[in-house]
């Protein structure tokens, strides 16, 4: 199965680091889905939540209070203000 890794880093730490199927993130102007080798993207988020998905089903959620992703070379970084487990 295609999986690409998940970072969530805010400034005190990596908060989350792994290989994962599928993740939707809050844009600033709309949610963004992430699957493996996306195309390139660097772009704000917003206040929401990140949905990190399995066989086609949620499986973990994140809230995260605004930052930044970027998605390259099969990897997602987001740098966000703050983050937490739901």
């Amino acid at each position: 199965m295609n999986t690409f890794l998940l970072e969530i880093v805010t400034p005190e730490k990596v908060f989350l680091s792994k290989e994962v199927e599928m993740a939707v993130l809050p844009a600033t102007d709309g949610q963004i889905g992430i699957m493996p080798f996306h195309a390139p993207i660097i772009t704000t988020l917003g206040e929401g939540t990140i949905d990190v998905y399995a066989n086609n089903k949620v499986v973990e959620q994140y809230t995260l209070q605004g930052g930044f992703v970027e998605m390259n070379d099969n990897k997602c970084v987001v740098l966000a203000e703050s983050a937490a487990e739901v």
